[in-house]
């Protein structure tokens, strides 16, 4: 028992003696560089740009973003994630990756097709009842 206790307190202060052994933590200084400009200098820009157009708001990046068209349509994605919730294969947070068997991709893709069949024939059906 005391031969175990002290292999104990010998790995724990191997362990912890490794840990400390990197050092400190060496952060950057602090930066000297000194502004060539003045408050009100760069306001006066800033106001420039804006009124010749040269400014942009960050929000106004997200629509020059092309996300294209998409390849699929969302019921057939959303009964494909539905029968792999059902079949078990997605998991939350930390869990391990399931990986899907040959027939459980089959079963994966019949719900998607049946979602997009169920989907025309009802787009059918609009067309064709009277209004």
């Amino acid at each position: 028992m005391k031969q175990t206790s002290l292999l104990y307190v010998v790995s724990l202060l191997a362990v912890a003696s490794a840990a400390s052994a990197q050092g400190p933590v060496d952060y950057p200084g602090e930066s000297t560089a000194a502004s060539t400009l003045t408050r009100a200098e760069v306001q006066a820009d800033l106001l420039a740009a804006k009124a010749s157009g040269q400014h942009m708001k960050q929000y106004a990046l997200r629509s020059y973003i092309d996300w294209g068209k998409a390849v699929r349509p969302r019921a057939e994605v959303v009964a494909e994630l539905r029968e792999a919730q059902r079949l078990g294969l997605v998991g939350y947070g930390e869990v391990e990756a399931r990986i899907a068997t040959p027939e459980q991709e089959r079963q994966i893709a019949e719900a998607g097709r049946r979602a997009v069949e169920q989907a025309h024939v009802a787009v059918e059906n609009l067309k064709t009842s009277p209004r």
